[in-house]
């Protein structure tokens, strides 16, 4: 029988997050002792990737910097995991993919769930870019959710 213990469950705010944190509650329930990390990664601008006119647009509109603040999102999460669930919630900034591996490394995840596609900046070209990563790069299984 599997049983999981440390489920992490990377999340944005997506529906396909969504999906996938339901299904990472359902699992915790079935596994005494379970514990859930989800986190939220904002993506980081770094001024080296931008040019003049990028630099000038973002220093007139901050809120450009984060399309959803990781507040925000942890929130959303938050109300969807009932009473009785153990859970840890963590935000960070920067790659989101190599984020989630290292975080998955640190707690010793058993198990990494999460949604097929984002919302991050460039969804429409690479979909499913970070889950596509963290099947080749993370130790634990990973359990994509459509």
């Amino acid at each position: 029988m599997l049983t999981f213990k440390k489920i992490l469950v990377p999340f944005d705010g997506s529906e396909h997050a969504k999906r996938a944190l339901a299904k990472a509650v359902s699992l915790a329930q079935c596994c005494d002792g379970a514990k859930l990390y989800i986190i939220t990664v904002d993506e980081d601008v770094s001024a080296l990737s931008m040019n003049n006119l990028e630099r000038a647009y973002i220093n007139e509109q901050m809120q450009a910097i984060h399309f959803r603040p990781a507040d925000k999102t942890l929130d959303e999460a938050k109300a969807a995991v009932p009473e009785g669930i153990e859970a840890e919630y963590i935000a960070k900034t920067g790659d989101p993919g190599m984020l989630i591996e290292n975080t998955a490394d640190q707690i010793g995840a058993d198990l990494v769930v999460m949604g097929s596609r984002g919302l991050g900046a460039l969804t429409g070209m690479l979909l499913g870019s970070v889950s596509n990563y963290l099947l080749t790069h993370v130790e634990a299984p990973v359990f994509i959710v459509k």
